[in-house]
């Protein structure tokens, strides 16, 4: 099955990795450089006095000062030393010391990751299987012990055994990819607590990438009976189908979840932003509900800033019981909203259009 994947919000897979508006870029009006560390002590080696310079730059980092001022101070031109700049999604005034999360790249081309398509598909998988069967899932958390993620081991595998696991049947080649200079630096913002903020290099909206599933075919299938028939009769288009019905229900969650924060803040007359905020993000959610009813079309989100329920199997809890995350104070969740500005509206993260290529 190859799919088609469009881009409706700034989305990214981070790489794990970051840079520091200290020492490794420089955020100059609507511009993002990337230093290119080899060029800059290239260039400074061809400078007389290179050792005081070379010196004077290690006391520009080391106490956080104005990398373009040092730049400037010394005619070293910023092109020279850094990489083609990213535009910017706004002007960052207040950046100092601020890290820059950097996505998935080859080659200096970015890509969507077949392993993050493939942690969608699983969820999605699961998600049938609970509607299905009306069963809940095992939750985490009745034992400090007990706090590794849920995957499914009780679902798609057989005693546990990773052998078994009918993920090993569905394959999800990368994504084709896009030139690094076509990807923008965002501010994002963690509602409602805004003094909370992240850069990162994301690929913007309207991007398109093509991508490939697969699924094998298997006459000694050895998983859990109740996906024997989805392995052995059209395979492609259930999936299709779970992923849709997915995504379906969890917008539908979603904008549940958004309406009763925006009551709750509808009295509040200090924090107008905050209602605009989920105001926007309301208007997000149903104007994707709209685009649905096309069958041949599925939106997801996909990459970092996903929402609670789009992360885990939470929807089919109930509100009593605890749910165990790494590095998570429960007590913000599902409240708290990862946002991006633009054009004075706010979106949430990582929205995208899936469609089957003909």
């Amino acid at each position: 099955m190859k799919l088609n994947i469009t881009t409706i919000t700034p989305t990214i897979v981070r790489s794990g990795e970051e840079i520091s508006t200290v020492s490794e870029c420089i955020i100059d009006g609507d511009n993002l450089y990337i230093v290119n560390k080899d060029k800059l002590i290239n260039f400074l080696k061809t400078k007389k006095d290179n050792v005081k310079i070379i010196e004077e730059l290690s006391k520009t980092v080391l106490e956080g000062q104005n990398l373009k001022r040092f730049l400037d101070k010394n005619n070293i031109p910023i092109n020279e030393v850094c990489e083609p700049p990213l535009k910017l999604s706004e002007k960052m005034d207040d950046y100092r010391r601020k890290s820059v999360y950097l996505p998935m790249t080859s080659l200096k081309r970015a890509f969507i990751p077949g392993s993050t398509i493939k942690g969608i598909l699983r969820s999605a998988l699961l998600f049938h299987y609970y509607l299905s069967t009306k069963k809940e899932p095992p939750h985490r958390g009745d034992s400090k012990k007990d706090n590794s993620p849920y995957i499914g081991e009780d679902v798609l595998r057989n005693e546990n055994k990773i052998s078994t696991d009918i993920m090993k049947y569905v394959i999800v080649r990368d994504s084709s990819s896009i030139n690094f200079e076509e990807l923008r630096a965002y501010k994002i913002q963690r509602i409602p607590h805004r003094k909370l903020w992240q850069i990162i290099i994301a690929i913007p909206p309207q991007r398109k990438f093509s991508i490939e599933i697969c699924i094998k075919k298997d006459k000694n299938y050895n998983g859990p009976g109740f996906w024997r028939e989805f392995f052995e009769k059209d395979s492609e288009v259930k999936l299709w189908e779970y992923l849709k019905d997915y995504s379906n229900r969890l917008i539908d969650k979603e904008l549940e979840i958004l309406e009763n924060l925006r009551r709750k803040n509808s009295g509040n007359e200090n924090d107008g932003e905050r209602k605009k905020i989920f105001d926007d993000f309301i208007k997000h959610y149903e104007e994707i509900q709209k685009r649905m009813f096309n069958k041949n079309v599925i939106f997801i989100p996909i990459g970092f800033g996903k929402t609670y329920y789009f992360n885990s199997l939470g929807y089919f809890l109930s509100s009593n019981v605890p749910i165990r995350r790494k590095n998570v104070d429960l007590k913000f969740y599902p409240s708290t909203r990862w946002a991006v500005e633009i054009n004075e509206k706010y979106y949430p993260l990582g929205w995208c259009a899936l469609t089957r290529s003909e």
